[in-house]
């Protein structure tokens, strides 16, 4: 027994260090609840607009204290208002614009608009069903919509779109969310797996 034992420790000793490194080296799952401010970090640092996603999340008193449930929530109210103010800006350009073709391609976005608000608000009820694949499809949808007001302005030479900037910024936003969302499916499948 005398020569099994020092043998027995010493194995047990490698599982314990192997474990301990398997352990350190794994990346903390979006289910596990560190602080709020740890959240956004690792939200954000998976995104490809960091410091968008930080300035988003951090702005918002409700990020306090949340989840990523939360923050997804938090990233696609943020889009909804952007949204919002392009469509506001789409009828206001629309009202002072004598040109033809810049008429007619704001009014293209003015309907697009239209969709891409419902499509916003679709991912949101999606987000928090934790339907988070209809939430995605929405998404994109929003993205796609907004992409394509964009490019109707550069379908004539010499026409620059007057809402590129937004637009880019809403495209940044909806890209946040889905990254977001992404950590949502992910974590959710991790545990029904």
């Amino acid at each position: 027994m005398n020569k099994i034992f020092p043998s027995l420790c010493l194995l047990l000793l490698a599982a314990v260090l192997c474990l301990h490194q398997t352990l350190a080296n794994e990346t903390p799952s979006p289910s596990v609840a560190p602080e709020p401010e740890d959240l956004i970090a690792q939200a954000c640092d998976r995104t490809l607009y960091k410091n968008v996603c930080k300035a988003i999340l951090e702005s918002d008193p409700e990020s306090k204290g949340s989840d990523f449930q939360d923050l997804g929530k938090i990233a696609l109210q943020f889009a909804s208002k952007n949204a919002t103010a392009i469509f506001e800006l789409v009828l206001d350009l629309s009202n002072s614009t004598t040109n033809e073709f810049e008429r007619q391609c704001l009014a293209d976005c003015s309907e697009g608009f239209q969709d891409v608000i419902e499509q916003v608000r679709d991912s949101i009820e999606a987000l928090q069903s934790k339907r988070y694949n209809d939430a995605n499809t929405w998404i994109t949808a929003a993205m796609t919509d907004a992409q394509s007001c964009e490019e109707g302005f550069h379908e004539e030479p010499g026409h620059d779109s007057p809402l590129t900037e937004m637009n880019e910024l809403f495209s940044q936003i909806c890209s946040i969310a889905l990254t977001i969302t992404n950590l949502l499916d992910d974590a959710a499948a991790a545990t029904t797996a």
